[in-house]
């Protein structure tokens, strides 16, 4: 039997044909059970910090596609070098979990299903994750993409990281150390928002786009 995990289940409709295989290079890691990462860790008041996308990370291709077709070709040549961006590997994890072994509780990948379905996986059922919309960076060539399709701010959260390519979850005792050892690594981390007891309307992810 084989198990699929993850990316391995990937429809890719449009992409794969008869005939056609993708040829995929991964590596797997072990870690001390004392020492794994995840919503056990997390409580409330901790800090969640964004780690900027590189672009679409290969996620929602199908639907740029479809746009892309719909699009005059001085706008798709416009548009080819941004979907081109290969997705960013995070090789500076293990140094900042070597760094703060402690003070990191947990981290989201942001792959399908975007920012809300991947965050909620480490938010512990009694509490719930406040992100400011307005602290958000989106990236200005999805701006320029999003912007001329018909699709709402809802939709685009299920299907793309809106420029998050990695959340991090950090006490907020170490979250500004956490941030500025980040930008010494040259990555442009900031908080999002924040971890905090679950309200009346029991929502994991709650946007605020008030402030």
């Amino acid at each position: 039997k084989t198990t699929l995990l993850g990316g391995e289940t990937a429809q890719l409709p449009g992409l794969y044909q008869k005939e056609h295989f993708d040829l995929a290079g991964f590596v797997v890691g072990l870690v001390d059970e004392d020492k794994v990462l995840g919503a056990h860790r997390v409580k409330e008041s901790d800090s969640i910090i964004a780690i900027p996308s590189s672009g679409f990370h290969s996620n929602g291709f199908s639907l740029l596609r479809k746009w892309l077709e719909t699009m005059p070709e001085e706008k798709q040549l416009e548009h080819s070098s941004y979907l081109l961006q290969p997705t960013k590997i995070y090789s500076f994890f293990p140094e900042l979990i070597r760094l703060f072994p402690k003070e990191i509780r947990a981290c989201a990948h942001i792959t399908g299903g975007g920012i809300d379905g991947n965050l909620s996986r480490i938010i512990p059922k009694q509490l719930s994750a406040e992100l400011l919309w307005k602290s958000l960076k989106i990236p200005k060539e999805m701006k320029n993409i999003f912007k001329e399709q018909e699709i709402n701010s809802y939709e685009l959260k299920k299907i793309f990281n809106l420029g998050v390519g990695l959340l991090i979850i950090t006490s907020t005792s170490s979250k500004n150390e956490v941030i500025n050892k980040l930008k010494s690594f040259e990555i442009d981390a900031y908080e999002l928002g924040i971890v905090q007891k679950k309200s009346s309307s029991n929502k994991t992810i709650i946007w605020n786009k008030k402030r």
